[in-house]
């Protein structure tokens, strides 16, 4: 396993664009907000960005970018797929176009999303009111970049590992449900 530099492993570092948002339209406008603890993107319809902020296109993102949460506390990291429909990263974010002949973009993310990043990157950010993750200190941290085969293999394992907590968090839900359900039969008899 060789340690390569964020800098090595992205064609480009750059902020995402500060745009006017709208309560609907066709390119989602994303925030900090839109996604859960795991860094995975919720089903929010309330951010769009606004189609008088000129030419979208330039702004969308593409596979083979991961966008990173680089000011406030929270800091994360989600690799945009075609699936989650037209999307632009708010200012809130790093876009790095990553070289995915070096690593898989969802790999990166999920490096970035490990408790021992997140301190380093908690560590290096600057501000005093809202801390600010320098590009310079983004681009010099280091990722351990294991061979393709192996990389996705985690990207397996944390899928399933995410797929696992949902449906926990669903039977949950329905054993409350069932729950409710006999105490109030058993209250209304």
């Amino acid at each position: 396993m060789k340690k390569h530099k964020v800098a090595s492993l992205a064609d480009s570092i750059k902020y995402g664009p500060h745009l006017k948002t709208a309560y609907s339209g066709w390119v989602r406008y994303l925030k900090g907000q839109h996604f859960d603890a795991s860094a995975e993107l919720m089903e929010a319809d309330d951010s769009y960005a606004d189609p008088a902020s000129g030419d979208l296109t330039s702004a969308l993102l593409r596979e083979g970018q991961v966008i990173l949460a680089g000011k406030g506390n929270r800091h994360f990291a989600w690799a945009y797929r075609a699936g989650a429909g037209p999307c632009i990263a708010s200012s809130l974010f790093y876009v790095l176009t990553v070289r995915t002949e070096v690593i898989a973009p969802r790999y990166l993310a999920l490096v970035l999303n490990t408790a021992s990043c997140g301190r380093a990157l908690s560590a290096v950010a600057k501000g005093a009111s809202v801390p600010v993750i320098p590009k310079r200190e983004l681009a010099n941290l280091g990722v351990n970049v294991p061979a393709m085969n192996e990389q996705l293999k985690a990207i397996k394992l944390n899928d399933l590992q995410y797929r696992r907590k949902r449906l926990l968090r669903e039977i949950s839900e329905l054993n409350a449900l069932l729950d409710n359900a006999h105490l109030e039969r058993l209250i209304n008899q």
